[in-house]
């Protein structure tokens, strides 16, 4: 009786550490290193996002200059042009992306649409075989139509988006919009690590 109870007793053992193996393994993130981050910044938003998420994914990270347009040219006076140049040029042009297989393009958004660098990044690279985890940061959150178009200049490059995530660089304060804090940024971009790993681990 006992030898009966004790089969029974290792069998349910066994079957709860299989289970226990199989969500853990259907719940794991990309290999460490395997993730790699390309952002652009302007006013710094961007930049604590992504660095916060390398942190936490164990990410390699690339940072992309607008060598045409300086955070100074971000401010508009009144009826004023915008000093700002679309057609801008970056460094570094290209990135080696053969050793990673997830991809994360941090962003300002300008204009409903991602900032200058970024567009040229994304015109100037193929991303065949990857998959693209699209990030901004924004004063406004953009519809699902603006989201779209965004989507399709990565896809027209060979990529394959499997997740859009935006950080609100603004709070509203008694009506007022006020700046969020670099450390807000932060706290924010943390909490869409997790997402952003399963996203990558989910998709085929």
């Amino acid at each position: 009786m006992n030898t009966c109870i004790s089969k029974k007793v290792a069998l349910l053992i066994a079957v709860a550490i299989s289970v226990m193996v199989s969500v853990s393994t259907a719940c794991a993130g990309p290999t460490a290193g395997t993730i790699l981050i390309v952002y652009s910044s302007y006013t710094g938003n961007t930049k604590a996002a992504c660095e916060a998420l390398q942190k936490s994914l164990g990410a390699k990270v690339i940072e992309v200059k607008d060598l045409k347009n300086p955070p100074e040219n971000l401010k508009v006076e009144k009826g004023a042009k915008p000093k700002w140049v679309l057609d801008t040029e970056i460094e570094p042009k290209s990135a080696n992306l053969s050793s990673n297989s997830c991809i994360v393009l941090g962003s300002p958004i300008w204009m409903a649409t991602l900032g200058p660098a970024m567009r040229k990044f994304i015109e100037l690279n193929r991303f065949e075989g990857k998959k693209v985890i699209l990030l901004t940061t924004t004063n406004a959150s953009l519809n699902e139509e603006q989201r779209q178009k965004i989507k399709d200049l990565v896809k027209a490059k060979g990529g394959n988006v499997v997740g859009y995530y935006e950080i609100l660089a603004q709070d509203k304060v008694n009506e007022k919009k006020v700046e969020k804090t670099k450390e807000q940024i932060t706290e924010e971009a943390l909490k869409l690590a997790p997402e952003i790993g399963k996203a990558f681990s989910a998709s085929k």
